[in-house]
């Protein structure tokens, strides 16, 4: 769980779903490949990364690692 503690930049695990997606669209893929439909999701501006993974069943630290990946990938870019 050591990963879900650390900052990543711009990106940290308390923001809401609606900031992660708002500054970094390039997450979406993300929600999308999990089935996740945070894009216009009346909760995004509520749920952070932790609530969504909780919600969908998924593992916070892996969810939160693929979001750091898709964010490192756009940076590249």
């Amino acid at each position: 769980m050591a990963i879900w503690k650390r900052r990543s930049g711009s990106v940290s695990p308390g923001m809401t779903m609606d900031e992660i997606l708002t500054s970094h669209p390039e997450v979406i893929a993300v929600m999308n490949r999990h089935g996740m439909l945070c894009v216009g999701c009346l909760l995004a501006p509520f749920h952070d990364a932790w609530d969504v993974a909780r919600e969908h069943g998924l593992d916070r630290d892996d969810l939160y690692a693929e979001i750091l990946e898709a964010i490192g990938k756009a940076r590249q870019h």
